[in-house]
């Protein structure tokens, strides 16, 4: 009964949920892959909303030769450096119209790695006139760190802070003009861009070069930032949400020859580039802020570079009057994002649309991660337990397709990311524990009436139809004096008392390798026909005998506080049997046979002849000596002509010789 208890406690839909849970947790990493690929998928689902209207997006080019044919007078260098081939004096020229058609702030998403001596003094004068230009620094990407270097000394002087006495940033503290263009780790996809990244190097900490646009286009002073780990940034009374250690799994290498390729391991990053190996440890921390993505990739389309420098004023100044301004070249900085390719520029945009929205997209609270899918997993187990298999499968079906259509609209409309995935993998998982759980239940009360010797499962249904000989040991036990039982106690607590005996005769039955066929009131019927744990089938089942007998004083205790008494007789013959299955609508599983009729009546003569076990010589005959037996008699049983000699079983735990009654 005790383990009837447990096994019920295990198999309930609390216990279910909560095992749910837990597997959720040891699955968590591999989950993470594909619950962002699940994110990316209903972000795709909702309509795009288009780029902030405050937000222009300029493209360079990819033809520098262009600048020569249409503005030659802008080639002031003869032989400009790598990384100069556009005219940096298109560059002065175009912050010079931006601000003088009143454009808020100008961010190049362009790395100055190379100085100018021709052509930098005239686009530092320019940045200097301006006053709201931000260029991004250059940068050396390594996984979960970065090393940022300032632009070239001109630029980065005429971009220092008002009244900064040098133009290098002092240790920690936070650069003017030059912001972080990452915008992810190696080899993963963009789905958050990083607000703050310190730089290993120099010790300062840089903004994103979106983060420092939203500043000056706010008029927000960019040292005016505050991070709570992990939770989000506070900058001029604006909250950002951040997500921090986000776990996305890196993925294979998309390329060979000299291509980075990174590989996560528990204590670190290897980076492979060539045939060069690093390591680098972990960062503790990524602040990052998830996009709201205005569009799939190829959604933003720019301005070109030359189409704006030849615009009238008053064309400029409608469109870029009050306006931020990213300025990049979108053909060779192109990344991998939650919605597609995308240019490096029109990420930038995609992440100061976010901000200048106000519609920050939120991970699910961590107090709702564990519960909900709890709830989930509870729900499908009493859904799957209460209802046919049919119906509990369209249940489940139905409840992933709310799960889905729920995640979406609160992207779509809350902004809240509710981790779909696992809350998808929380239903199947109590579905499938729950539905384990029913078939072994089923399965358990179908052995009841299939004994596991029918190989019903084996044979498959034609067995129902077919009937079965082998040779076999056959066990009947029965409770003397059950009438008399019967008579003094009510039915209620007689069925309890029987409910806790033939539990233990089960199991009994079935550690010595046998299987009860019918228990008719309080009678046992058991077939061993087979070698068990190296013992022949009469021994498991003399065996078995003994154990049951010697569990009688034990089991006898409830039976005794209600003024009866427990007391059993066994009955082992073997010899050949069938095996099949009588009626029509309501089968039966049952034996038939010679050596079934003589166990019964062997049973029935444990009273008579002072044994509680008793056996026929086809048992006796092929016992070890460790089992000692006494021939009794030789009688004559009823329904048989002839006399078959009969042997009781000494044993001092219990199966030994009785008094009469």
């Amino acid at each position: 009964m005790r383990r009837q208890r447990v096994r019920a406690i295990l198999g309930s839909p609390p216990a279910i949920a909560l095992l749910v849970v837990v597997l959720l947790l040891v699955l968590a990493p591999a989950l993470s892959f594909w619950e962002v690929r699940v994110y990316d998928l209903l972000f795709r689902l909702n309509a795009p909303t288009g780029l902030d209207s405050h937000v222009e997006v300029i493209d360079i080019g990819a033809d520098a030769s262009a600048y020569d044919q249409a503005r030659p007078d802008l080639r002031v260098c003869p032989k400009p450096p790598e990384g100069c081939e556009v005219p940096r004096s298109a560059y002065a020229e175009l912050v010079r119209d931006l601000h003088r058609w009143g454009a808020k702030v100008v961010a190049f998403d362009i790395w100055f790695s190379r100085p100018c001596d021709v052509e930098d003094p005239k686009l530092a004068a320019a940045f200097r006139e301006a006053g709201n230009v931000i260029v991004a620094a250059t940068a050396k990407v390594i996984p979960d760190a970065v090393s940022l270097q300032p632009p070239v000394a001109a630029l980065a002087k005429a971009l220092q802070r008002p009244g900064a006495k040098s133009a290098e940033p002092e240790p920690g503290e936070v650069p003017w003009g030059v912001g972080s263009p990452v915008v992810s780790r190696p080899n993963q996809d963009v789905r958050s861009v990083p607000l703050v990244l310190p730089d290993q190097d120099s010790g300062c900490e840089y903004s994103a070069l979106s983060l420092l646009a939203f500043q000056r286009f706010s008029g927000i002073d960019p040292s005016d930032r505050h991070v709570d780990e992990g939770r989000s940034l506070t900058t001029g009374g604006h909250r950002i949400p951040l997500v921090s250690g986000e776990r996305i799994h890196l993925l294979p290498p998309m390329g060979g020859g000299g291509s980075a390729a990174a590989a996560d391991s528990g204590d670190g990053i290897t980076v492979v580039s060539g045939n060069n190996l690093s390591r680098h440890p972990r960062l503790t921390s990524w602040n990052a802020m998830l996009v709201n993505w205005a569009g799939p990739g190829g959604a933003i389309q720019p301005l070109q570079l030359l189409d704006v420098l030849a615009m009238q004023d008053t064309q400029g100044k409608q469109r870029f009057g009050g306006k931020a301004v990213i300025v990049g070249r979108r053909n060779w900085d192109e990344q991998w994002t939650g919605v597609g390719r995308m240019a490096g520029p029109d990420i930038q945009a995609n992440a100061l649309h976010t901000m200048l929205s106000g519609r920050f997209i939120s991970p699910l609270p961590y107090w709702l991660r564990i519960p909900l899918p709890f709830l989930l997993a509870l729900t499908t187990a009493w859904l799957v337990r209460r209802a046919k298999v049919v119906r509990s499968i369209f249940a489940v079906v139905l409840l992933m397709l709310i799960v889905v259509v729920v995640g979406r609209e609160l992207l779509g409309r809350s902004l809240i990311w509710a981790y779909v995935l696992t809350m998808q993998s929380s239903i199947v998982l109590a579905w499938a524990i729950t539905s384990s759980a029913q078939s072994q239940k089923v399965a358990g009360v179908l052995r009841r009436f299939i004994p596991a010797f029918m190989e019903v499962r084996e044979a498959g249904v034609g067995a129902v139809d077919e009937i079965q000989t082998r040779e076999a040991s056959v066990l009947y036990s029965d409770i003397r004096n059950y009438t008399t039982i019967s008579e003094k106690l009510e039915a209620e607590q007689i069925l309890r008392l029987l409910s806790a005996y033939r539990a233990s005769v089960e199991d009994v039955i079935r550690h010595h390798g046998g299987a009860i066929v019918i228990t008719p009131g309080d009678a046992v019927l058991a077939v061993f026909w087979r070698d068990h744990r190296g013992a022949n089938h009469p021994t498991s089942a003399v065996r078995a005998g003994r154990e049951v007998l010697a569990k009688v004083p034990e089991l006898a205790r409830p039976w005794q506080e209600l003024g009866v008494e427990l007391q059993v007789g066994v009955g082992v013959n073997a010899g050949p049997i069938a095996m099949g299955f009588v009626g029509k609508e309501n089968l039966e599983a049952t034996v038939i046979g010679d050596a079934v009729n003589v166990s019964q009546r062997l049973e029935s003569l444990t009273k008579e002849l002072g044994y509680s076990l008793i056996l026929s010589e086809s048992v006796r005959s092929q016992l070890p000596d460790d089992i000692e037996t006494v021939f009794v008699d030789e009688v004559k049983v009823k329904g048989r002509e002839l006399p078959i000699r009969v042997y009781g079983v000494v044993d001092g735990r219990g199966a030994g010789k009785t008094h009469d009654e």
